[in-house]
């Protein structure tokens, strides 16, 4: 059983890894600027619009009618750190599970 709770986010809402190993977004926001990684502006935090962008619901070539290209290559690098983050929380779940500490 996994409890979902949202109240809402935008698409600059971060994400990251809580500290008992769950996934959070929000309430922290790359904001306009530097904005997501996927603008090209200098963001470094993994956002909702990468996230789209990666998962293919958001089109770099058509976002904003074509006029703000998207970076696939900027989404992923962000999202490469919270994968191995996540990795890493699930390896020290396991290892605190079967010594028997938590």
């Amino acid at each position: 059983m996994m409890d979902i709770f949202e109240v809402g986010t935008g698409d600059g809402s971060i994400a990251r890894i809580a500290d008992e190993g769950g996934l959070r977004v929000g309430p922290q926001s790359a904001g306009a600027q530097p904005g997501p990684a996927s603008y090209g502006l200098g963001g470094i935090e993994p956002t909702v619009t990468d996230a789209n962008v990666l998962l293919g619901r958001l089109s770099p070539d058509r976002f904003l009618g074509g006029e703000m290209p998207l970076s696939v290559e900027a989404a992923e690098r962000p999202s490469i750190r919270i994968s191995r983050a996540r990795s890493a929380s699930a390896r020290s779940k396991r290892r605190r599970a079967f010594s028997g500490s938590r």
